[in-house]
């Protein structure tokens, strides 16, 4: 994505007393709008350092506007991508699978530690009375990051990253759908294999 210099352009004087009148109140102004996207667009450039998610991150301290949240979670989504998605299951859950889909990758520290929180969470609604519909909430999210780290870890990975006093009957789809993937990974590697050795082979016969 390419940044255009309307992004650090220095704001008109319009723009300028448009800000100072909205200084201490919600703005909804177009101004502050495309402004809000442009730093959206900007810090979801893989391309560029973490320059400016370390700047937004220490300003969010001291500032407080609208949109300031989603910049702090992109931000954290480069910098710190646990404490991202820690975040996104606190305020919004719904969200969550999609944003450890687009953050976690391959890394096994990121699920290991938050699968340990969803199940934590889990744990503690358990224990409280009146909370059926939060605990089908975080059961479906802990289901759908676990159906995510069956595609995105190899076997060993993915048996690695699973909480070690989880319930075994919960845990044996899963583990068999990881099984199952790995034998189809090795019969499509062995497919392959013998299709080029014998497309190798024609290839010799025919030089000859």
């Amino acid at each position: 994505m390419r940044v255009n210099d309307q992004v650090i352009r220095k704001p008109s004087r319009q723009m300028s007393r448009k800000t100072e009148d909205c200084m201490d109140k919600e703005c909804h102004c177009c101004c502050c709008y495309e402004d809000l996207i442009k730093a959206q667009s900007l810090l979801c450039t893989t391309s560029i350092n973490l320059g400016p998610h370390k700047l937004i991150l220490e300003a969010s301290d001291t500032m407080d506007f609208i949109g300031l949240e989603s910049l702090k979670l992109l931000s954290l989504s480069r910098t710190d991508p646990g404490l991202a998605a820690n975040l996104m299951l606190e305020n919004y859950p719904n969200l969550t699978v999609a944003f450890v889909k687009d953050t976690f990758f391959s890394d096994a520290s990121l699920w290991t530690d938050f699968l340990e929180t969803l199940f934590d969470q889990i744990r503690t609604l358990k224990s409280e009375k009146d909370n059926k519909d939060n605990l089908k909430m975080y059961s479906d999210i802990l289901k759908g990051v676990l159906d995510l780290a069956i595609s995105s870890l190899n076997h060993d990975v993915f048996m690695s990253v699973l909480p070690n006093d989880g319930a075994i009957s919960f845990f044996l789809p899963y583990i068999e759908r990881c099984c199952l993937r790995l034998e189809a990974s090795k019969l499509r590697n062995s497919i392959a294999a013998d299709l080029i050795a014998k497309t190798e082979m024609t290839q010799r016969f025919h030089y000859y």
